[in-house]
């Protein structure tokens, strides 16, 4: 009656997991993820360090304000 199954073992490093967070919560700053991770809101996490994406530096937009006048 029992069926045989496959167990997977998944180790993440803890970049990855960084990283992981980094993309589902909209590529949020470093410091929001240190602020979540100090009030224990993010699972897994130890440290905060993310890797340097230089197309998100580079493709940062800034709101410009309209004129008044």
């Amino acid at each position: 009656m029992f069926q045989e199954t496959d167990v997977t073992v998944v180790s993440t490093s803890q970049e990855e997991v960084v990283v992981m967070w980094y993309h589902k919560l909209g590529r949020m700053l470093e410091r929001g993820l240190k602020i979540l991770m100090e009030h224990n809101l993010l699972p897994k996490l130890k440290d905060v360090v993310l890797p340097f994406y230089k197309h998100c530096v580079i493709s940062n937009q800034h709101i410009l304000k309209f004129a008044s006048y």
